[in-house]
């Protein structure tokens, strides 16, 4: 399944590694997304899916529901898949503190707690680009991943910092 052919509804998973990957590791893992999206199951019912790296720093499961739809279980899968995917190539996938920017050109991970500080030196602003991976669809996925700070959940450090000054 190619991602052009998903319905703008498919569900979508976002898993941010906590270092770049090389180029070598992004084609074995596109090679193990790809076999996993293709054996994807849901109650015994192959699932419409696909998988790819962006970036070479987010494994992103995209799953078409309009014909089957992803259950407990097949989302399970998933969670097994992308742990075993973390012990073979030393990987972090599930740490949520950290929030990835683009920033200086590249990507950057900062820690939540580090956000405060960062706005108040003026690292950061309400321009600052934000990966949004609470996304839920595709659709949104394509519209609003990488966002501006000041339309996240961290614009509220924004206002604390107005409040301060």
């Amino acid at each position: 399944m190619h991602y052009e052919d998903l319905s703008p509804e498919s569900r979508v998973w976002i898993y941010q590694c906590d270092r770049e990957l090389t180029n070598a590791e992004v084609v074995e893992l596109q090679k193990l997304l790809a076999q996993f999206a293709q054996d994807w199951v849901a109650h015994g019912r192959d699932l419409i899916a696909h998988g790819d790296v962006y970036h070479n720093r987010f494994i992103v499961l995209f799953a078409d529901e309009t014909r089957n739809p992803a259950s407990g279980c097949s989302i399970d899968a998933s969670v097994t898949f992308l742990k075993q995917l973390e012990q073979e190539f030393g990987l972090s996938l599930f740490d949520r503190m950290h929030i990835a920017f683009m920033l200086d050109g590249g990507i950057r991970l900062l820690h939540h707690d580090e956000i405060a500080g960062r706005i108040a030196s003026g690292e950061l602003n309400e321009h600052s680009l934000v990966f949004n991976n609470l996304v839920r669809t595709r659709e949104e996925f394509d519209r609003a991943w990488l966002v501006p700070l000041r339309t996240t959940w961290l614009a509220k450090y924004l206002k604390q910092h107005v409040a301060s000054s």
